[in-house]
């Protein structure tokens, strides 16, 4: 697994892959990213479709600013360590647990 908005993932790529996703319209995608200021910076020059799902993972307390991206789509808690307390302003936040 790769992560879409790695700084070296070049703006052009991740365009054709969401007008890619833009023709499927029968699939539903989720893209889930760390990189949330990555994606801040190029949301406007993407192609958002219906069926793109757009996530950002909280995997700590340290990182829940991350969850003010979550209005972009959602927020994702992988199995947190310590707890989370986020607020997503009535996004979809989900949650994991470390086994």
């Amino acid at each position: 697994m790769s992560d879409l908005f790695h700084k070296e993932v070049p703006l052009a790529f991740i365009q054709r892959a969401f007008d890619v996703m833009a023709r499927c319209p029968q699939h539903q995608f989720q893209i889930l990213t760390k990189r949330a200021a990555r994606l801040r910076q190029v949301a406007n020059a993407l192609n958002w479709a219906p069926n793109i799902w757009m996530g950002v993972s909280v995997e700590d307390q340290k990182r829940t600013q991350r969850a003010a991206f979550a209005r972009l789509g959602g927020a994702d808690d992988p199995p947190l360590v310590g707890g989370s307390s986020t607020d997503a302003a009535g996004s979809t936040i989900r949650t994991g647990g470390a086994t």
